[in-house]
């Protein structure tokens, strides 16, 4: 049977290897499972709510992409709900460390943006137009569930101590490119962050996962990742040191709070 509550998904080895180790050091099952068009992993029963875990291809495009899988897989699992998990880049050295975990109060996609010619002119070179800005007044913010977000708010606060990261919770930043510059990190951050929640940090899945909600008024998501990096031009470096702990820390953050779940409470 492939039918379940909750459905992690994540979109790298390293993400489902950590995963397999969080599970596998609380006890967790872990099992390979075919479904009737799409492979899962089983992760059982945790607590009172039933687990099942998918892989797909990095970002929302292409047909194996975050979008038409969590779509596909929704529909196949019937899961209520999508925990969208892994590796994620924050915006703050000062506050912020790799394996910091990111929970979003708000989901902000940074490719939505009206691309605006100010002024007659041509190319100040062959690669930047000039007279050209983005305007991001329009820029939709997508709520997650409701549920999923005061549960790990919950357990945030009651299971604090004890732990080698921190949690931060706010608006993530979602898209297609793949960010590896501190200023134009920094020039969404500061445009992004002007109405609705501050942003914390940016990923690239889970404006594909929110396809498969069925109205904006009913979300079915949520997306817990760790810092694995800060979208700039040390990215390569950081990553390799904190691609592990920022995936295993955003797999142990969530199996935990499924598994202090008390439904009686």
């Amino acid at each position: 049977m492939t039918h379940c509550d909750i459905l992690l998904f994540f979109a790298t080895t390293s993400e489902k290897e950590q995963l397999q180790k969080a599970a596998n050091d609380r006890g967790i099952d872990f099992k390979k499972t075919q479904g009737e068009r799409l492979v899962y992993y089983d992760l059982g029963r945790i607590g009172t709510i039933r687990v099942m875990a998918h892989k797909c291809e990095m970002g929302p495009f292409s047909p194996n992409g975050s979008a038409a899988r969590a779509i596909r897989a929704s529909s196949e699992t019937q899961a209520t709900s999508i925990i969208s998990m892994g590796m994620a880049f924050g915006v703050d050295r000062t506050l912020q460390e790799g394996g910091d975990v990111l929970v979003s109060e708000q989901l902000r996609p940074y490719d939505y943006k009206k691309v605006i010619c100010n002024q007659q002119s041509h190319a100040s070179s062959k690669d930047t137009p000039s007279g050209v800005s983005e305007d991001f007044s329009k820029t939709p913010s997508y709520l997650p569930k409701s549920f999923l977000l005061d549960l790990f708010k919950t357990q945030n606060q009651v299971f604090k101590t004890g732990r080698n990261y921190s949690v931060f919770f706010g608006s993530i930043l979602s898209g297609g490119a793949m960010i590896h510059c501190d200023r134009y990190r920094d020039y969404l951050q500061a445009h992004l962050s002007k109405s609705g929640a501050p942003v914390i940090g940016g990923e690239m899945e889970g404006i594909g996962i929110i396809s498969s909600t069925h109205s904006i008024e009913d979300p079915n998501w949520i997306i817990v990742k760790g810092i694995s990096d800060f979208a700039d031009s040390n990215r390569e470096d950081e990553i390799i040191r904190f691609r592990e702990p920022a995936c295993f820390n955003s797999a142990s953050f969530i199996l935990d709070s499924l598994r202090n779940f008390n439904p009686q409470t």
